[in-house]
């Protein structure tokens, strides 16, 4: 599973229950370059199974499930839409949260 980058907010569910769109930003063009093939192989290769690793700026890490993102190349960023998201525990990363965040957090 490939690590796609740093997100600046956690992921989070909306009032419908769906889980909201998260930007993930590049510094440079060639980083962003690199993502986007990252991403193309997560989505679109034959045996792909639509799941990347994500990390917050404290370190935790995520993993998503996803069905689509978006591609902004004036702003190297790219938006992802996931329909699941794991956090990954501390101590190993096989073992999955599956519990949704709560609304309010």
């Amino acid at each position: 599973m490939e690590n796609i980058g740093v997100i600046v907010q956690k992921p989070s569910v909306n009032k419908s229950g769906k889980w909201n769109y998260l930007d993930v930003y590049y510094s440079t063009s060639e980083e962003f370059n690199e993502a986007t093939s990252k991403m193309m192989e997560i989505l679109y290769n034959r045996n792909a199974d639509g799941k990347c690793i994500v990390s917050d700026e404290k370190g935790t890490k995520y993993v998503l499930d996803l069905v689509h993102s978006t591609y902004d190349t004036i702003e190297n960023k790219i938006r992802i839409f996931p329909i699941a998201c794991h956090q990954l525990s501390d101590n190993s990363n096989k073992n999955y949260n599956n519990k949704k965040p709560k609304k309010d957090e």
